[in-house]
């Protein structure tokens, strides 16, 4: 009987997981990795990828009909969103429910 081997995963290999890798074992990022921090510090954020595109639709078209659903959204779960994400927020004109 043989053993089936597994191939790696596209994602397994993909910049952002090896950088949570190198991370969690306690070694610093690459240069790469700091150069595109530099040209943009949301580039990896700690928050999941679908609510980064969320906001930049919402950047991007404030005025559509989903944008305003998401935004309603955000600002009644204010106190769980990071910081960062807040501060995004604040950015485009959002700021806490009152």
């Amino acid at each position: 009987m043989t053993a089936r081997l597994r191939r790696p995963s596209a994602s397994a290999s993909h910049p952002r997981h090896s950088q949570t890798r190198q991370a969690r074992r306690g070694l610093p990022p690459s240069p790469h990795l700091a150069e595109l921090a530099v040209i943009d510090p949301w580039w990896n954020p700690p928050w999941p990828i679908p609510w980064q595109r969320a906001y930049h639709h919402a950047h991007t078209h404030p005025q559509h009909p989903t944008t305003r659903h998401w935004l309603d959204r955000q600002r009644r779960a204010w106190p769980l969103l990071h910081p960062h994400q807040q501060q995004l927020l604040t950015g485009i004109g959002i700021t806490t429910p009152t």
